[in-house]
């Protein structure tokens, strides 16, 4: 089963292509390769066999109570942690993947019928495809080149957190067995679900394509969803919040305090992911680009401040005012970016 290696090259470089803005014999050349990459990917039969074994959403209807508590408790693990050492490579960080990925398991364990291996195969066909035809010389605008680019950019992004999960699940199951202290066939069963559930995510990026009509203004759809779910992040609870923390300044704040801030931070986050998701690849992707890394650290303070014993209220709403702070911040500026007027070299 391939590493991932060459589709990583390839992703890598029609990133650095997008960014700089280059002309359309780079822009095609870098079509062509990712293309190609993505259309090796799509062919691969060991990979998708191996993808179809790991599949473990039918097996859980066979658990006991005690058993699917257990794999609970497994599907918890640090998968960004796991993708990391696995070799996966950001943007997005490790951390989205594997945001994406808990819901993706979820969707596993309540839906019961699993994802269409065939028919996820052939939309990333059709869409390797496209991006070879484009690569070759197809006729096309340059603005409509970027956006192919970036939707094969985006595909090749999940399909490196399957191709880094399947490595990760085909060797984790017997240590997960002795550290979790759980039978050997629940970790297989876990490690089939993670499969499953990544396979979902890639579902879900081939169905949300990028529009190949030209438009007239300087948004596509995946600007419209980065700027979009970014302005979702905000939310009434916050200053409600924040004035409960600073209430309790100098006192034990009460555990459903602490409860309701995680959950406030974790949706937070998780909108902030999905925008970061959709922003890789457009042209004003790199002007901000470290302001996503900057978000993404502060939601990661934040969340260690809220995780001890007892948690200092005046160090969390610094904290939480920093990741608004800068989650504001970043709103901003995407809509100042992607609103403005289309570039001469778009």
């Amino acid at each position: 089963m391939p590493d991932g290696g060459i589709l990583q090259e390839s992703r890598d470089r029609a990133l650095a292509a997008l960014q700089r803005g280059s002309e359309m014999r780079q822009l095609r050349d870098a079509a062509l390769d990712l293309g190609r990459a993505l259309c090796a990917t799509a062919d691969d039969n060991d990979l998708w066999a191996r993808i179809h074994r790991e599949t473990g959403a039918f097996r859980t209807a066979q658990l006991t109570a005690e058993q699917s508590h257990q794999l609970d408790g497994v599907l918890r693990l640090d998968w960004a942690r796991l993708l990391n050492e696995a070799g996966y490579v950001p943007p997005p960080a490790a951390e989205s993947q594997a945001n994406a990925l808990q819901i993706a398991l979820s969707e596993v364990l309540t839906d019961g019928p699993g994802a269409d291996i065939d028919a996820t195969r052939e939309r990333l066909r059709a869409l390797c495809k496209r991006l070879v035809e484009l690569g070759e010389g197809r006729p096309v605008s340059r603005r409509e080149l970027r956006r192919q680019l970036r939707s094969g950019v985006r595909t090749a992004g999940k399909l490196l957190v399957l191709v880094s999960v399947i490595a990760v699940t085909g060797i984790a199951a017997a240590p997960l067995a002795a550290t979790l202290g759980v039978p050997l066939l629940l970790a297989h069963v876990a490690a089939g679900l993670v499969a499953e559930g990544a396979r979902r995510m890639v579902e879900r990026d081939l169905d949300r394509g990028i529009d190949p009509r030209e438009v007239d203004h300087y948004f596509d759809p995946a600007d419209i969803e980065a700027l979009e779910t970014a302005y979702s992040t905000r939310t009434f609870a916050f200053e409600q919040l924040v004035e409960e923390w600073r209430a309790r300044i100098g006192t034990t704040p009460p555990d459903r305090l602490t409860a309701e801030t995680l959950e406030y931070l974790d949706a937070a986050t998780k909108a902030f992911y999905r925008s970061w998701d959709a922003a890789i690849g457009a042209a004003w992707y790199f002007d901000i680009e470290e302001l996503f890394y900057e978000v993404n650290d502060r939601a990661q303070r934040a969340r260690q401040q809220l995780r001890g014993e007892a948690p200092d209220p005046e160090l969390v709403v610094d904290a939480l005012e920093r990741f608004n702070g800068l989650a504001s911040r970043l709103r901003d500026s995407i809509e100042d970016l992607a609103r403005a007027p289309a570039r001469d070299d778009e």
